[in-house]
């Protein structure tokens, strides 16, 4: 299982269970993985303003399809890139999208962004 996978599995399960818990009430919004530095090794040189125009990408349109075709072009540019790489990236690139979505609440956002991760995830491996 790639790392970026197993730590959004640790958050969510850590939300699960600090949900039963009594906080005064805070307005709630659903965290999404910041994009690495663009110097570090492994990491795909996306800008921020790349990044968020993928997230708009993905989310305008038939979303396997634009997985594909997000995945076909990052591979293009970034030969040998590690899949996991796409994958955080894919994750980064939508969770703002989800997290903006009006009339949702966290748990629905997370649960889209698990959503899209699943399907990220069967374009990137081919399962």
């Amino acid at each position: 299982m790639q790392a970026f996978s197993k730590r959004w599995q640790i958050g969510s399960a850590m939300a699960l269970l600090c949900g039963g818990l009594s906080f005064p009430a805070v307005a709630q919004s659903l965290a999404c993985p910041l994009p690495q530095a663009r110097h570090d090794p492994g990491v795909l040189k996306e800008s921020p303003a790349q990044i968020e125009a993928t997230g708009s990408f993905l989310a305008s349109g038939d979303m396997v399809n634009r997985v594909a075709e997000v995945v076909a072009d990052l591979r293009k540019r970034y030969p040998g890139v590690a899949d996991a790489e796409i994958e955080n990236y894919l994750v980064t690139a939508y969770c703002p999208v989800a997290a903006k979505l009006d009339g949702l609440g966290v748990a629905e956002q997370r649960a889209r962004v698990d959503q899209f991760a699943r399907q990220a995830s069967a374009a990137i491996y081919g399962h």
